[in-house]
């Protein structure tokens, strides 16, 4: 196991503690019956000399988690309403929005459906939201923009009509998105811990749930990265079990998990 946790931070940033290696030790062997191979370190090898890229992909799929629903944490969505989105009614220049970390597009989707609700026509705007996730199946998901009846559970019956519309697949009830809603938002495949080719502002990222699983420094650089492509004024969120106010960070607390940057007013 050291030289797995020794690969998954090195390429991800993920941190995995003794508590987490019985539960990655299932998920690995779940992995090998999938995908055969000779032994973990003979895998380890293989991605470290580049000679498996579908491996290092499947390997982060079974290490990450994805659980995910929309309208989840509501009190960020109001705020990045009476924050971002409202204010943007009079503004000339389309609202930019990261999802970093989208998993199955939950998150994207539901900006989507407040930009549509709030600014009627984001499209025609310009307003745009970037998804990004290292995990191929999360976004082989998002992609398709299928939900489960879970899912959607906190999705109103007002939100669900206009939205969405009920299909069946293979006899379970799925709720699709609508094309309008899908078409503001753009996924891509990023390494958080990699190069990133977007060069902002964004008057919001969202990067809720994914930093707790990396270490403390690993954290604070990717912080600061964040802070770095948000406009003044713009706004931050983390999870609600994470936090941002011990990185020395030029942002103010709005309230548990979002973090306004200095030098701009609302």
């Amino acid at each position: 196991m050291g030289a797995l946790c020794d690969l998954a931070h090195r390429k991800w940033g993920l941190s995995i503690d003794e508590n987490k290696q019985v539960i990655v030790e299932n998920r690995i062997q779940e992995l090998r019956h999938r995908h055969p191979v000779e032994s973990i370190k003979s895998l380890v090898a293989d991605i470290d000399r580049g000679e498996s890229p579908e491996m290092e992909l499947a390997l982060f799929d079974v290490l990450s988690t994805n659980h995910t629903s929309f309208f989840r944490e509501d009190i960020h969505y109001d705020l990045l309403t009476e924050e971002i989105l409202k204010p943007a009614r009079s503004r000339r220049d389309g609202v930019r929005l990261w999802s970093a970390g989208c998993s199955r597009g939950c998150e994207p989707f539901t900006l989507s459906i407040l930009l549509h609700e709030i600014l009627e026509k984001p499209q025609q705007r310009g307003d745009r939201i970037l998804a990004t996730d290292l995990s191929t199946g999360a976004l082989r998901a998002a992609r398709l923009g299928q939900y489960s009846k879970q899912e959607v559970a906190n999705v109103n019956e007002r939100r669900l009509a206009a939205h969405f519309r009920k299909i069946d697949h293979r006899g379970q009830v799925l709720y699709k998105l609508q094309d309008q809603i899908r078409k503001p938002v753009s996924f891509s495949m990023l390494n958080l811990l990699d190069k990133w080719p977007m060069k902002g502002p964004f008057d919001a990222i969202l990067c809720r749930n994914v930093m707790i699983y990396f270490d403390r420094p690993t954290r604070m650089g990717l912080a600061q990265r964040f802070l770095s492509l948000v406009r003044p004024g713009g706004l931050i969120f983390v999870g609600t079990s994470e936090t941002l106010t011990d990185y020395g960070l030029a942002v103010d607390q709005v309230c548990v998990g979002a973090y306004r940057k200095h030098g701009g007013t609302q």
